[in-house]
């Protein structure tokens, strides 16, 4: 059954650390619904060798695995499987037979009869939790660190659990999650619940059903949104909240409380409840259970679409009339055909979201894409508010991206691009430009203050020579990853005091152009330290030239 905890328990062993020491490579990808065999042994190939790949030719990946797996000893989990073909797995087998001695496979799945022609003889079923594990596991999660006052109530209440949960630690934890935020005496009458008695459509459990039925409006709508990542997708924090920006589902209900820090609560809210749970590959990023994706996924319905290889995802026979979403996992190389289903304008006019989605570091591999894809696309998403062409061989963007005046969230990181075009700064709700490892970049449009909404200006690993002129009018402005000083008198960095809302860490670049003596060219400070930084500087160059001590002064007086 889904969520009894075979994935944990494969994380578990995959992470120990016996296994960390034993075995190089170890490596884990999650099968999910794919069938592809060609796209899963890519991934393999991927998490061996740790580099990007994405070939076409079945042979070559065979042979480049095998050449990198040969005479090592490994640890290769295979999560959510759902292929019974025995050729699938009799070809797998003999191709990492090269392996060293006591290298060993895991596969989980759902399906007795993949586990039965993988190797029928080392299967493990795993068992239900027992009544008081249950119970265990919902306490943790419902009371936190509050004292239990045992009564009648309390024994009814873990009565109804151990019922409800039926062994799944999923649900022990989700119902859990729910109850948190409940009043103590509804406790019971939420147990109770007719939605425990509905038809269970949609393979999705009833505890997941109630688990949305009984989230804050607000976070139904950022939940749901969630489906535009595919499963077993890893995510960062802020990544999302920026989604949620751009496609309004974060209100600023006061003046003094920003879009960025409600966004933290409702992920925290979501994180709570176990609807997101943190990457075991990463302490830093999250994920979701694959049924909860399950439920995201039925709760949004045909506004949202994966487009995977140019076909559909899950439902093949529904049109595009409805989706508002767009997503994709980028591959390093993308024909025309891929994006064929696109090409007619009704389909496309209302689409808010056009998202790829890169697995690789911005700047370090590019996706290559035929040559006129995005520029007769783009020009039809009239109404498009996300725009991602992150990791793309682009070199330039057409004028025509002026003409998207809804657009909020653009993200060209780890592109070729050598200039923007004027137009963007007719994009006068943009709140979020990631620019991030555009290395070829070195020049910002001249009328970037006319972004009078923007919010997030990220420019990491961009070679400009300065800052455009009319920064300063960037008030709303809550993060900018570099300032570079331009040379001449050095005034350019008065218009810092006008970014009140800049928090975080900020980069002061060639400080040198400040004046003629610095301790390093490029400094990393956030904005707090500044102040007793150039005071420190002030007493170390107190011997400098009187201009140097002046202009120090009046960077001291406009903070």
């Amino acid at each position: 059954m889904g969520g009894i905890g075979k994935t944990t328990l494969a994380r578990a062993v995959f992470n120990d650390k016996a296994a960390v020491k034993d075995f190089n490579p170890r490596v884990r990808v999650c099968f999910s619904n794919h069938s592809d065999v060609l796209r899963i042994l890519n991934a393999i190939l991927v998490s061996v060798i740790l580099s990007p790949c994405d070939l076409n030719d079945l042979n070559i990946v065979v042979n480049k695995l095998r050449e990198a797996i040969t005479g090592k000893k490994f640890l290769l989990v295979l999560d959510d499987v759902w292929i019974e073909n025995c050729s699938f797995w009799e070809t797998l087998k003999s191709l990492f037979m090269v392996g060293a001695h006591g290298s060993r496979i895991m596969v989980t799945t759902r399906l007795e009869e993949v586990a039965s022609k993988i190797n029928p003889s080392s299967c493990y079923k795993l068992k239900l939790l027992s009544n008081d594990d249950c119970w265990s596991l919902f306490e943790r999660h419902a009371f936190e660190f509050r004292d239990i006052v045992v009564d009648r109530n309390i024994e009814l209440l873990c009565q109804k659990v151990v019922q409800k949960c039926e062994g799944s630690p999923l649900t022990a934890k989700t119902l859990g999650g729910i109850l948190r935020y409940k009043p103590r005496n509804r406790w019971l009458d939420i147990l109770n619940s007719k939605i425990w008695d509905l038809p269970d459509k949609n393979e999705i459990h009833a505890v997941l059903k109630l688990s949305y039925y009984h989230l804050p409006s607000h976070l139904k709508r950022c939940f749901a949104y969630c489906a535009i990542f595919p499963k077993d997708y890893v995510f960062g924090e802020e990544e999302l909240i920026f989604l949620w920006i751009a496609e309004g589902l974060i209100q600023q209900s006061q003046e003094n409380i920003q879009l960025e820090d409600i966004g933290s609560e409702y992920f925290l809210g979501l994180l709570s409840r176990s609807i997101f749970q943190q990457s075991s590959s990463n302490g830093s990023k999250y994920v979701m259970h694959d049924l909860i994706h399950d439920m995201a996924e039925w709760i949004f319905g045909d506004m949202n679409f994966r487009l995977e290889d140019g076909l559909w995802d899950h439902t093949q026979s529904r049109s595009l009339k409805k989706v508002l979403h767009i997503s994709y996992t980028s591959a390093s190389y993308a024909t025309k055909n891929k994006f064929q289903v696109l090409q007619e304008v009704e389909r496309v006019k209302h689409l808010r979201t056009f998202l790829p989605l890169s697995t690789t570091h911005p700047g370090f591999d590019f996706h290559y894409v035929t040559g006129t894809v995005f520029s007769d696309l783009l020009p039809k998403f009239k109404k498009l508010r996300v725009l991602s062409l992150q990791g793309y061989y682009v070199t330039e963007l057409l004028d025509s991206i002026g003409h998207l005046k809804h657009l909020r969230n653009l993200n060209l990181s780890g592109t070729n691009i050598r200039s923007l075009p004027e137009s963007i700064s007719f994009l006068f709700n943009l709140q979020i430009l990631n620019l991030r490892y555009c290395s070829h970049l070195i020049k910002l449009p001249s009328k970037m203050g006319s972004l009078i909404n923007l919010r997030y200006l990220d420019i990491t690993g961009v070679k400009l020579n300065e800052m455009p002129s009319g920064i300063k009018e960037l008030t709303y402005l809550r993060k900018l990853s570099n300032f570079i000083v331009g040379k001449g008198i050095g005034l350019d960095v008065q218009e810092l005091k006008y970014l009140k809302f800049l928090r975080g860490e900020l980069c002061i670049s060639t400080l040198d152009n400040v004046r003629d003596c610095s301790p390093k060219d490029t400094i990393l400070i956030d904005k707090e330290s500044l102040k007793e930084l150039l005071l420190e500087w002030k007493s170390k160059f107190e011997d400098s030239r009187k201009k140097a001590v002046k202009k120090e002064e009046k960077i001291l007086d406009m903070l």
